[in-house]
């Protein structure tokens, strides 16, 4: 642990070399170039040289075809100046027998088709499916890390942002294994065009579990402290193991007293929920790596850091109540922190209130509000709360900014105008609005949400048969299995991918614009040719 010697805050020392590898994994996944061509001839010094590793070796030379041919049918043709070889950029279809399928199948995944009754429908096998949602998955992300590489170049705006996270459940892979795997989603996305930043899983496809083991054992990293571990991003069978708590005290994990016993005995991570902490009821892939959560947190909020670029004028960045995320957010984005740019909120709400009890705290809101909606006829509701909120809540604090910041920066804010989305909103601003004046502080007590998130995932798991939420049931000792979720946990990064891509390009708002469009990352919406011959 260490402790800030100005404020007292105590913080977890993190794995650098976990996160930083686990930052060059998505990048690499996300916002690569992904080009594949480059000169044929093996004797050629440019052979195994690809176009966008040095494009200045290689020249346009033509297409394929002839004029009269489609333009989707005639490729770019490239000459090596080494060698002055030609060759061509292949279509990603080239090979495909029933490439008509793969709008319709995209229509399908995203409409919350089970997989079994696609095939039925389509009158294909399960296998060619599968092979359909590989091929879909990959062109999904190269479109998608081509757009989102120029997010960075968009001119300076004003970005109000919020990450949130949710679990994905995975039926186990035998009847003789029944403990459920879980992994762990977490979602950014921007309030003002609603396009989606990010969806990255707990999931690295690419790890072998056997191999990972040896060598975490062979470098003594179970002995080791986790921020000095050699092999800290994945999770081994043997540290799963040891870090399974007694239920009791799992359960008791809750409670602030016994949360900081179990992380003194070594038993839970303080930055992790205890929802996403190892239990009994829950196992490893038996492939595949499971990466820890507050790796995966440091790791995203970077990427996002990374993704915005110079983009950035203002920014207002919302996580929910847990430790991990706001460590990770303040850490990421310390650069504009330090600049006064960027404002750290953090947002809680009743979420247990049903659909009744957020009608009635609505109804209780607007009666509230209306004689000073009535004393400012031509005001909008939103200007209201914030003459409101600056002019009576923010006046009775200090009036000095730095003992203003202490009391925004440690105690909940009752935010009194919440929305039905999130009744009884409180917020925490952890960087404390020194950069605001009483306004700007109302602003962002009133934009400060977690609902573009939550509403993204309760979207995914609705549009995605997939990534539905299972139900536990007595008869099964609670134990999640779902009819439709997936055996890979592969499958949750590949299908997420393709509904980010979907929601953001061509589902078109009550405007008649996709979140792209809004965004300035697309003329218009894009369609199935437009993915499929990328």
């Amino acid at each position: 642990m260490i402790e800030c010697n100005t404020c007292g805050t105590t913080s977890r020392v993190k794995n650098n070399n976990a996160v930083a590898e686990e930052l060059e994994r998505l990048v690499n996944l996300f916002c690569g170039t992904f080009q594949e061509q480059g000169c044929p001839e093996a004797d050629c010094e440019n052979y195994g040289i690809l176009l966008d590793q040095a494009p200045s070796e290689y020249r346009k030379f033509g297409k394929t075809g002839t004029p009269k041919d489609p333009p989707h049918k005639r490729l770019q043709r490239w000459q090596c100046k080494k060698c002055k070889t030609t060759f061509s950029q292949k279509s990603r279809i080239h090979r495909q027998k029933k490439s008509y399928l793969n709008g319709r199948i995209l229509d399908c995944l995203t409409g919350k088709m089970p997989l079994s009754r696609i095939a039925s429908r389509l009158n294909i096998s399960p296998q060619t499916v599968y092979d359909k949602i590989d091929f879909l998955a990959e062109q999904c992300r190269r479109f998608s890390a081509d757009r989102d590489r120029k997010i960075a170049q968009l001119p300076p705006r004003r970005w109000i942002i919020s990450t949130d996270r949710q679990d994905i459940n995975v039926n186990w892979p035998h009847r003789l294994l029944r403990a459920g795997i879980v992994v762990g989603q977490l979602v950014t996305v921007d309030r003002n065009s609603r396009y989606i930043l990010a969806v990255h899983s707990q999931f690295d496809s690419a790890v072998d579990p056997e191999e990972h083991e040896r060598r975490f054992m062979t470098a003594g990293d179970l002995t080791r402290r986790k921020a000095d571990r050699v092999n800290g991003r994945i999770w081994s069978e043997e540290d799963y193991q040891r870090s399974l708590a007694p239920d009791a005290q799992r359960n008791a994990a809750s409670d602030q007293a016994a949360r900081r016993a179990l992380v003194a005995a070594g038993l839970a991570n303080e930055d992790v929920p205890p929802e996403a902490q190892p239990s009994a009821d829950k196992q490893l892939p038996l492939w595949g790596g499971l990466i820890h959560l507050d790796v995966l947190q440091y790791a995203h909020m970077l990427f996002v850091r990374r993704l915005l670029g110079r983009s950035v004028a203002s920014l207002l960045y919302s996580v929910d109540e847990d430790n991990g995320l706001k460590g990770a957010c303040l850490a990421a984005f310390a650069d504009l922190i330090r600049r006064r740019r960027t404002e750290v909120a953090t947002v809680t709400f009743n979420k247990n209130a049903n659909s009744d009890e957020k009608r009635a705290h609505a109804m209780v809101v607007a009666a509230l509000l209306r004689p000073d909606r009535d004393a400012m006829p031509l005001f909008p509701r939103w200007m209201v709360e914030e003459v409101l909120i600056a002019n009576d809540s923010i006046r009775r604090l200090p009036a000095e900014p730095r003992e203003r910041a202490k009391v925004l920066a440690k105690s909940w804010f009752e935010y009194a105008y919440s929305s039905k989305a999130e009744p009884e909103k409180r917020v925490k601003l952890a960087t404390g609005g020194l950069s605001l004046d009483r306004r700007g502080i109302a602003r962002a007590l009133r934009q400060a949400s977690m609902h573009p998130s939550d509403r993204v995932m309760m979207m995914m798991r609705r549009w995605a048969s997939m990534l539905e939420r299972g139900i536990a049931t007595p008869r099964n000792d609670n134990r999640i299995w779902s009819l439709y979720a997936p055996y890979d946990p592969a499958m949750v990064e590949k299908i997420a991918t393709i509904v980010r891509f979907y929601y953001n390009y061509m589902e078109t708002g009550n405007d008649g614009k996709t979140p792209a469009m809004r965004l300035g990352l697309a003329k218009g919406r894009i369609y199935h040719r437009d993915l499929v011959r990328f």
